[in-house]
């Protein structure tokens, strides 16, 4: 019996190193900072509001000029990793909306929201990562993609947190077309820096934690045998 309880802590063990590594995301939040002076001035777009806000991530901001706002992870996010950020795979996904009028005049309104994190190879060119957020707001808009993700200046990615800094907001072509064709601004501002965004993901609880806590309780009921 003793033998048979100190194989399965091994199997166990031997289990966690091979499924751990591939960590979900279960919560947490986005932080997002625009320049609201260079969209306005560039883009004829006024931001006017947002709703299902968060707090943004302490000590995150673009500083004067910018407007702050973070947004929820859903629990339902389709988004993992492996530990190290060496692959990963799905979506984020938010719920929250933003508001902006639109010039020359302001006496429009559209609303972009319920965002998405995603990421396609394709896109990573020049200063974009590959990652972009995507409008799923059902509406006129609904699948746009409004942003590409610069490359983060930092990346922690572990068991117990993902946190994705330093990456800029670039105007993804689809949304730069928009504005040109619509005569919003002067020229098309694809690729343009816009603000900045951080992730700070809450993984669910870790593999590692509940194979140590099986294993120190087979170990107890080791020791108690022994006892008897």
């Amino acid at each position: 019996m003793k033998k048979i309880v100190f194989l399965s802590i091994s199997s166990a063990f031997a289990l966690a190193a091979t499924s751990a590594a591939q960590v979900f995301v279960v919560g947490g939040g986005t932080s997002v900072s625009l320049n609201s002076d260079l969209l306005e001035s560039a883009a004829n777009l006024r931001l006017s509001g947002a709703t299902a806000t968060a707090a943004p991530a302490d000590g995150f901001g673009g500083g004067d000029g910018f407007a702050t706002v973070a947004y929820n992870i859903e629990p339902t996010t389709t988004f993992s990793y492996e530990e190290g950020f060496a692959s990963f795979s799905g979506e984020i996904t938010h719920t929250g909306t933003v508001s902006f009028e639109l010039g020359p005049d302001f006496t429009s309104e559209v609303t972009f929201g319920d965002f998405t994190i995603g990421f396609d190879g394709a896109r990573a060119v020049g200063d974009a990562s590959g990652f972009f957020v995507q409008n799923t707001l059902v509406g006129d808009f609904d699948g746009l993609i409004l942003f590409d993700v610069g490359a983060p200046g930092s990346v922690i990615a572990d068991s117990t947190q993902l946190q994705i800094a330093g990456s800029s907001l670039l105007v993804s072509p689809e949304l730069g077309g928009f504005l040109f064709d619509n005569n919003f601004s002067a020229s098309n501002l694809t690729g343009a820096a816009v603000g900045l965004a951080q992730v700070d993901a809450i993984p669910e609880p870790s593999t590692y934690a509940l194979i140590f806590a099986l294993g120190a309780l087979a170990f107890a009921f080791v020791r108690r045998r022994r006892s008897v």
